[in-house]
């Protein structure tokens, strides 16, 4: 049986959007929980997930103003991506996503470190400002 897969409610006073971006696309096998499109209101962005595991049929297009509880798409029963019995995920979708260490880029003319960078500036006479300028001002 086909599942119907609908606008939510956004909020009291919405009562339409914007289908902004489908991010899956007609006749695709789906899970459930994997996201389907993104409404936009002049209030909220929301993606919306699907409800079950299927294949879609959109019948909306992107841009689209539609309203709430309007169908906009429907899942048929079929083979999804991945079987619902997969290996859950080393990593649990409770925690945030983890942050790398910050590396600084190299360019042309950057240096490895701060006492490499010392050292040429005192060879060079410093800068404005420095003590070997002031030294050579006076």
């Amino acid at each position: 049986m086909n599942v119907e897969v609908k606008v939510p409610t956004v909020g009291e006073s919405i009562t339409s959007g914007i289908l902004s971006v489908w991010h899956k696309k007609d006749g695709e096998s789906v899970n459930a929980g994997d996201i389907l499109f993104t409404l936009e209101t002049d209030k909220v962005s929301t993606e919306v997930n699907a409800p079950e595991s299927g294949i879609l049929r959109t019948q909306a297009a992107e841009g689209d103003e539609v309203k709430i509880d309007q169908v906009v798409a429907v899942i048929e029963p079929g083979s999804a991506a991945i079987p619902a019995e997969s290996p859950p995920s080393p990593r649990s979708p409770n925690l945030p996503p983890r942050r790398l260490p910050h590396r600084r880029r190299r360019g042309a003319g950057s240096t490895s470190s701060r006492a490499e960078a010392r050292s040429r500036s005192s060879e060079k006479g410093g800068g404005p400002g420095t003590q070997a300028e002031d030294r050579g001002a006076r």
